[in-house]
């Protein structure tokens, strides 16, 4: 963020929505797309910024391949990163980039179709060139830097053969 702007933390402006393939027991590939939006707070100068991002990410059920349970149990364990494009818009500013994505899932069946969902994520960025607040030009354009962390609760529906 640019000296003067900041954001509530926690901040609830986050939405993700998602597909996963399950290829056998242990891994799987899933395609993502995430919005997330950065307001200020009470403190800060007034700024507005939308952030968009799609990915592609392996996944694996690192408490099934650990033998940390069956597939019986309700609990799962999943491990998953990736890669994707951003795009943060703020008023007529707009900066496209490159992410690198990867973060934990824990999930818990509640029926045969249904499972509640707990994820933290952590995203870096590379080609960016607008801090978030989308006001200042970033540093970092070429390095893997100007994390996001994103953790979300949500409902995952199975799709049964």
């Amino acid at each position: 963020m640019t000296r003067g702007y900041f954001t509530s933390t926690p901040s609830f402006y986050h939405i993700d929505l998602g597909t996963r393939y399950t290829i056998n027991p242990y891994i799987g590939i899933k395609a993502d797309s995430g919005y997330d939006k950065f307001k200020n707070n009470y403190n800060s100068r007034e700024f507005d910024s939308n952030y968009i991002r799609m990915d592609i990410q392996a996944v694996a059920d690192i408490g099934y391949a650990l033998a940390l349970y069956n597939r019986a149990d309700p609990v799962g364990i999943l491990f998953h990163a990736g890669a994707g494009v951003s795009q943060l818009r703020s008023g007529t500013n707009q900066d496209k980039m490159i992410n690198l994505i990867y973060g934990f899932t824990g999930t818990l069946k509640v029926s045969r179709n249904v499972s509640l969902s707990a994820d933290i994520s952590s995203l870096m960025h590379t080609k960016q060139s607008l801090n978030f607040d989308g006001r200042t030009k970033t540093d970092a354009e070429s390095a893997l830097k100007n994390n996001l962390l994103n953790s979300s609760l949500g409902l995952i529906y199975f799709f049964r053969r």
